[in-house]
């Protein structure tokens, strides 16, 4: 027999890879909003919220695709 991870414990796992890039891109749209909001006239801030929306957006479709690659998203298979 092979040992294999509960189907639930991986599920956790991919929602905690998925959680952190997209926390990641929603800081970076709240750093965007706020230097809006403060009409700042320094790029610097402007300029991280947009780095790090694109880093989380880009982590994001990274994760996606490494799920699906992975068989993961189908459940726990029925059979041998």
């Amino acid at each position: 027999m092979r040992w294999q991870r509960p189907f639930a414990h991986r599920a956790v796992w991919w929602a905690i890879a998925f959680a952190i890039p997209l926390a990641l891109m929603l800081a970076g749209g709240g750093v965007i909003l706020w230097s809006v909001y403060r009409e700042s006239q320094s790029l610097s801030a402007t300029n991280l919220g947009v780095a790090l929306v694109v880093f989380g957006f880009t982590a994001v479709v990274v994760c996606l695709g490494v799920w699906v690659a992975s068989g993961d998203h189908r459940g726990p298979k029925d059979g041998p």
